[in-house]
Parts: structure tokens; C-alpha cells; sequence
């Protein structure tokens, strides 16, 4: 049983941890090695609202801002890199933006794609911390935002500040993934503002069309 529960990766403990709140009947002590084992990276949400949100893009994907806290719960050091989100939709084309100072020509904040957020410094952002060979020791705190684009569209049926749940896992250097849920607020801003500038230029289009008619006249009643 001893070396069952040293085999116990931070994954099966939560799914365990699950069924037991669900009412399973299992074995707290069990639990409770299982618990000390599986310490690892501890994720938590931070920063404000505006920090953790979903947008439209001009491009007709989506931007992910979120703010989180890594912690190194355990005694031993930890190589936090590969932070993944489990998006709500199909999207097979998401990336974390890459870090501004090793593009060409080299760029010094990190942007989002119109008409999402811009000028970034990069030492608030955990996008290039997050790679191999990173160490975080025990005790160690990584506080920061992350930066996403998806090239799927947020489903019409999410409302402007609707909140949404998503999942973040980061995995270490020998592949154990440590989880945690993140609320996300909707913001459909560049899709209201991209609509309103469609129905601007179809009512200038037909105010357009009715000035170019020929033979239109104007029935004026002149009095003498």
C-alpha cells in the first residue's frame, strides 16, 4: 500500500479528493498520506476582474488574460513550465503570446492583437517564466498574468460579463500536472463596437444609394 501512495501523482489525488466529497467512503489517513506525497505546485487566481478576462478580437478570435499566483508547496525544487487551459469551446489553435524581446524586429511589452490590451512590461508577465529549466524552491512564490489567443470565436451564447469557469494546469519537469479552476470575465466590447461600425456603414451606404438615383425630385409646395 506504502508504494502505491508514493506512486500517487497531484492528478489522482484530486480525482479521489472529488469522490470523497462526493460521498465516497475512503480512508482519511489514506487520504492524508496521499496529501503529504502529493504536494507540489499550488495554483491560485489573483488580480482584479479585469485581469482574468475573455475578449474579442478584430481578427474573430479570442484574447485570455489571466492573473495567477504558482507556489512551490513542497520540500523539494520544482521545474514549473507548460501551463495548458482547458478552454470551454473547440479550439485547436490556442498559444500563450511568446516573449516580446525575442522577436525580429525585438518588441519590449507584451500586446494583444487589436482591439485587446497593449504595453505590457514583460517583468509582469509569466509567459517566458513558465519554460524549461525554471526552478521554483520550496516556499518560492511566481505572481504574474498570462497571455492567450485563440483563433476560435467566443460562442454567441456567452453574454457580455458572464462569468465563466476554466481550468489551468502547469506540469513540472517530470510531467505531473498540478490543476486548479479560474473564473474568466466575458467581454463582448470589440464585438458590440465591430457591429456598430457594420450598421454605420450600411446606413451610410443607403443614404449613399438614395442620393445617387437619377430623376429623384423632391415635391416642394411653393406659395406665391
Amino acid at each position: 500500500m506504502r508504494n502505491l501512495i508514493s506512486r500517487t501523482t497531484q492528478e489522482e489525488y484530486r480525482r479521489l479528493k472529488e469522490l470523497h466529497s462526493l460521498g465516497v467512503l475512503l480512508d482519511e489517513s489514506v487520504l492524508e498520506e496521499m496529501s503529504s506525497v502529493c504536494r507540489g505546485i499550488a495554483i491560485y487566481q489573483s488580480g482584479t476582474i479585469v485581469e482574468n478576462a475573455i475578449f474579442d478580437l478584430d481578427s474573430g478570435g479570442a484574447g485570455y488574460m489571466l492573473a495567477v499566483a504558482i507556489y512551490n508547496d513542497s520540500d523539494k525544487i520544482l521545474r514549473p513550465q507548460e501551463p495548458r487551459l482547458e478552454i470551454a469551446w473547440p479550439e485547436s489553435h490556442f498559444r500563450w503570446l511568446e516573449n516580446p524581446l525575442g522577436k525580429v524586429p525585438r518588441e519590449y511589452t507584451y500586446s494583444f492583437p487589436p482591439p485587446g490590451p497593449a504595453g505590457f512590461d514583460p517583468d509582469a508577465v509569466l509567459n517566458h517564466l513558465l519554460r524549461p529549466g525554471r526552478k521554483l524552491y520550496p516556499g518560492d512564490l511566481l505572481e504574474g498574468l498570462l497571455f492567450g489567443v485563440g483563433q476560435a470565436s467566443i460562442p454567441a451564447q456567452y453574454l457580455d460579463r458572464q462569468a465563466l469557469q476554466m481550468r489551468l494546469s502547469i506540469l513540472d519537469g517530470r510531467g505531473n500536472r498540478y490543476s486548479s479552476d479560474v473564473t474568466l470575465r466575458v467581454s463582448r466590447e470589440g464585438q458590440l463596437r465591430r457591429r456598430q461600425v457594420k450598421e454605420s456603414l450600411c446606413s451610410g451606404r443607403k443614404l449613399s444609394s438614395m442620393h445617387a438615383q437619377p430623376g429623384r425630385t423632391l415635391n416642394r409646395k411653393v406659395t406665391v
